[in-house]
């Protein structure tokens, strides 16, 4: 019996060391999932039962002699190994639970760590045995290079960043007399007759002419009108001169007295302007002293500043044209756009979005009129094209803002022109992002994965490849990321999960039980022959 049990001893401790030499020289295997050894005794040879206590007598406990060990199970460790990155896009390996999915022509097999590449049919296979890749509806992946992407007219142009403070706001160039006119040490007003003037050295009498001139805000002359004094003429006040000032000034300019008693010009228009304005007596007895108080200029005109953005747009057919925005300041808060087209192959039907407003804080307020859109004719070259601008959402500062500063506005649109496939990568879901020649990215396919209710029950069938068992259960399929299933790193692979310190440790184990074991084989074979030379 000895010899018996000493042998049990040996073979479990010969399938311990098979065990962990595999795992030793596979612990740079990717992929590679450890093994482990469990034992378990072989029944019992009962000498004598168990006796429980009876009467006087106290119970006695059985008597029993083991008839060796055995290997129980070897199980698998599909614990996740440490993720390398290998810089190679087509490496895929699973960050989590679950298999990428393979087919070998007739089954479906399961690996955690792999090389993927394309066959010459465009199949995408894994590169050591060829088998290919399973997609989520069951078929292989097939990478289609001669696939193209339509062109994408642009629809949205979508605006970002801050208009500046520090363009400039419109102005509207003031010139004012020199010096005030006064009556009586007050200021003069729109009722004061000219004769009551401090500057009137000598009264006005009825029909005395004053001659208006000056020049236009182009510099051109005004065509020079006359004011005749008098209450049946043109009149006798200050206002009565205003009204006939603001005459010649039409369109031009506008005259009127401010608190102080001063003449004020106001243009018409904001920005530069070469305006002038002077008055002289031309006939009668009456003098005004004009000359002390001609025109200077009061406020300097200011042009509305604008900020231009330029955006290539798509149309239908995937040609591209130069779209330029022209953010022009109207006031302190409120900007318009002026939109002109940068080729001749089309006509901007609607070029104008006005009543833009900022709020106090910045953000947008509104966008006045119709929806902010433009319309492109493009005269059948391509069908017509309507651009909506994305100026931001009303109270944010998503969009467009006005801070201080200068401006930072630019603009993305999503149009393209066509394209072809030209290369493809994937994602954590298991997708796969075509990159096409026009700078878009679009899903090609998407690869399958599998889960388990018991991966130790999966048989391996060598190359880091499992296949699925009665006890393994049904594989769970469906994409990487959903249910159980963990993500598919790609440009990465699995390290083994062997941990070589402790293989060491079991292997010194394993050697010493196969030792002694046969220690004891050796002594039970000695006593034997002891036995036998004795009889």
């Amino acid at each position: 019996m000895g010899l018996w049990t000493s042998l049990s001893g040996i073979r479990a401790h010969q399938q311990m060391l098979n065990v962990v030499g595999e795992n030793l020289a596979n612990a740079n295997t990717s992929g590679f999932k450890a093994s482990d050894v469990v034992f378990s005794d072989m029944m019992n040879m009962t000498i004598r039962p168990a006796v429980g206590p009876s009467g006087n007598l106290g119970g006695t406990n059985p008597i029993q002699v083991g008839t060796g060990v055995s290997v129980g199970a070897v199980t698998r460790d599909f614990s996740q190994g440490a993720l390398h990155d290998t810089g190679n896009g087509m490496d895929l390996a699973m960050n989590g639970n679950g298999f990428l999915v393979l087919n070998d022509g007739s089954r479906n097999v399961y690996s955690r760590s792999l090389t993927a590449s394309l066959d010459a049919a465009g199949n995408l296979v894994d590169s050591v045995t060829g088998y290919r890749l399973v997609g989520l509806d069951g078929n292989g992946v097939q990478v289609p290079y001669n696939v193209q992407m339509p062109a994408q007219m642009s629809a949205v142009v979508k605006l970002t960043g801050n208009l500046g403070t520090a363009t400039a706001v419109p102005v509207r160039e003031t010139l004012a007399t020199q010096t005030a006119f006064t009556a009586a040490g007050a200021a003069a007003t729109a009722t004061t007759d000219l004769n009551a003037l401090s500057a009137t050295t000598t009264g006005y009498a009825t029909g005395d002419v004053i001659t208006i001139s000056g020049s236009k805000a182009d510099g051109t002359a005004l065509t020079p009108m006359t004011f005749t004094y008098g209450a049946t003429n043109d009149g006798t006040t200050m206002g009565d001169l205003l009204t006939k000032i603001n005459t010649t000034l039409a369109g031009q300019a506008t005259a009127a007295l401010d608190a102080t008693g001063k003449i004020v010009l106001t243009a018409a228009n904001a920005g530069p302007t070469a305006l002038s304005l002077s008055l002289a007596n031309t006939s009668g007895t009456g003098v005004t002293d004009w000359a002390g108080h001609s025109f200077e200029v009061q406020t300097a005109g200011v042009a509305a500043g604008e900020t231009p953005v330029t955006v290539t747009v798509f149309d239908s057919r995937g040609q591209t044209h130069s779209l330029t925005l022209a953010f022009q300041r109207v006031d302190d808060s409120q900007w318009q756009i002026n939109a002109t087209l940068g080729d001749s192959q089309g006509t901007l039907s609607q070029s104008v979005i006005s009543g833009i407003r900022f709020n106090a804080d910045g953000s947008l307020a509104s966008v006045g009129g119709a929806a902010p859109q433009l319309t492109i004719n493009y005269g059948g070259t391509a069908v017509t094209q309507t651009i909506t601008l994305g100026l931001g959402t009303i109270g944010q500062c998503d969009g467009l803002a006005l801070f201080a500063g200068a401006p930072t506005v630019t603009g993305s649109q999503d149009g393209y022109a066509a394209g072809v496939l030209n290369g493809f990568s994937f994602k954590a879901d298991g997708s796969i992002q075509g990159q096409f020649t026009n700078g878009q990215r679009s899903t090609i396919g998407q690869l399958q994965v599998a889960t388990f209710d018991n991966a130790q029950g999966l048989e391996s069938v060598g190359g880091n490849q499992w296949v699925a068992t009665e006890n393994s259960g049904d594989p769970i399929t469906g994409a990487a990321l959903s249910g159980r299933a963990g993500a598919v790193a790609s440009a990465s692979q699995e390290a083994s999960n062997v941990d070589t310190a402790e293989e060491l440790s079991k292997l010194i184990v394993a050697q010493y039980g196969f030792q002694v074991s046969s220690r004891a084989m050796s002594v039970t074979s000695r006593v034997m022959e002891q036995l036998t030379q004795t009889v």
